[in-house]
């Protein structure tokens, strides 16, 4: 019979830095006390009115307008093996950029639900691909010795894939449909 190891000895316990921990635990409690309690949805409601922000349509148009900015500067800099400091020259004229194109599109009156639909059809196309990409490099054994997928993890793959591409698609025919 073996020996069993503990899940945690007390030399790794001692480590630990508990008030993260405990600030962390205390984050989620104060967030499901926000949630139960109804105060989170009464402060984001006062701060979107406060804002002039208005329906569904508007608090979309807010989270993109913070995330895909950052999102585009990190993607930019990782690919150009540049690091993720948002701080740098690069990534501000991104960001900058980024919003930019955001505001003249709105200024100029165009319709941004149209936008979406393209962009949401434009992803239906990439999701499968990337989807495929990914579950071929969890399998190269050239780069990851003997850490690659194994026959579970390679169905689930597949399965996944099999939904991008059907869902890609689907997405794809609603679009160009029409109502």
């Amino acid at each position: 019979m073996n020996a069993e190891r503990a899940t945690l000895t007390w030399e790794e316990a001692a480590d630990i830095d508990w008030g993260t921990v405990i600030l962390f635990g205390g984050g989620l409690s104060l967030g499901q006390l926000f949630f139960d309690t109804k105060l989170a949805e009464t402060i984001g409601a006062a701060l979107l009115a406060g804002l002039g922000i208005t329906g569904q349509l508007g608090v979309a148009g807010l989270s993109s307008a913070i995330t895909a900015p950052l999102a585009a500067a990190y993607a930019l800099q990782d690919t150009l093996g540049r690091g993720r400091d948002v701080r740098v020259p690069l990534a501000r004229a991104v960001i900058g950029s980024t919003l930019a194109v955001g505001v003249l599109v709105t200024l100029i009156g165009t319709r941004p639900v149209a936008l979406i639909l393209v962009a949401q059809a434009l992803n239906g196309l990439i999701l499968p691909i990337v989807a495929v990409v990914l579950l071929l490099a969890m399998n190269d054994r050239r780069r990851l010795g003997n850490q690659v997928n194994g026959w579970r993890a390679n169905l689930a793959g597949g399965i996944v894939v099999l939904l991008c591409a059907t869902l890609g698609i689907r997405g794809m025919v609603g679009a160009f449909a029409g109502p």
